[in-house]
């Protein structure tokens, strides 16, 4: 299980190879969410629409929504993927590594991951239908149908563990 510490100017993360391993998958799969334009109606993609939020809730305010978009899409396209490059950068120091990897992250780094895993938290979120009411505790280990919920619970955990560690 990850460990993170803090350390002066940021935090040092202990990973297993499988970690690893699962967060190199990340940007891959992110990647296909974040091309393209803002998604033309509401509900077209759930995913992405969790990604990219209405600005407007209101209907009537659909101009008012076109023109944010407009303004700020591809801004926050690109903070999403400058982040997950920052994730697969910083986890190519550590790729090959046969054991647990120590791998040391500065403050600007630690962000991008919180940044990135939080952008995968909420991809995987949707897809898999998490609730409010998620109960992790009533997640059956030999079930393979569980296993997305436990990747979301871990990424939820190194999420926090980081957060928590950076501003303690």
């Amino acid at each position: 299980m990850a460990s993170v510490k803090k350390r002066r100017k940021g935090v040092v993360l202990e990973l297993t190879p499988d970690e690893v391993a699962l967060l190199q998958t990340l940007p891959a799969q992110l990647a296909p969410v974040l091309e393209g334009g803002p998604t033309a109606s509401e509900g077209a993609d759930p995913v992405r629409d969790r990604l990219f939020p209405r600005a407007y809730l209101d209907p009537t305010e659909e101009k008012a929504e076109h023109n944010w978009q407009d303004m700020v899409h591809s801004d926050l396209v690109k903070e999403k993927a400058d982040a997950l490059a920052v994730l697969a950068e910083s986890l190519e120091r550590v790729a090959n590594a046969d054991r647990d990897a120590k791998l040391s992250l500065d403050r600007d780094e630690a962000e991008a991951w919180l940044g990135a895993l939080n952008d995968a938290r909420l991809a995987l979120g949707t897809t898999i239908g998490i609730a409010e009411d998620h109960d992790p505790s009533s997640l059956d280990p030999a079930d393979p149908e569980s296993q997305p919920f436990f990747i979301y619970n871990w990424l939820t955990m190194l999420q926090g563990t980081i957060l928590e560690v950076m501003f303690d």
